[in-house]
């Protein structure tokens, strides 16, 4: 719909240029495999985690070769995922 990409605001001397917000890729599936987890996502960002939320965020190092990563399942421990772009 057209009227979802119109803003309506009072500038003075704004240049605008055309072009298009930069996105970030998207989680694509989740699934187990043995004593493992698998992360998928579709799109460009750098993966990162933190053990706590409220913790920094970290890029996950090494970096994935792909769109997936693999890691260990733990019962005893939270990890939380994101893609930054």
């Amino acid at each position: 719909d057209e009227n979802l990409n119109r803003v309506v605001a009072f500038f003075d001397n704004a240049k605008i240029k055309g072009g298009s917000v930069p996105t970030v890729g998207r989680f694509t599936g989740l699934s187990v495999q043995g004593a493992n987890v698998v992360i998928s996502w579709a799109g460009p960002g750098v993966l990162q985690s933190i053990g706590k939320l409220g913790d920094v965020w970290k890029d996950v190092t090494p970096p994935p070769v792909g769109t997936s990563i693999t890691v260990p399942a733990s019962a005893d421990a939270s990890q939380f995922y994101r893609l930054k772009l």
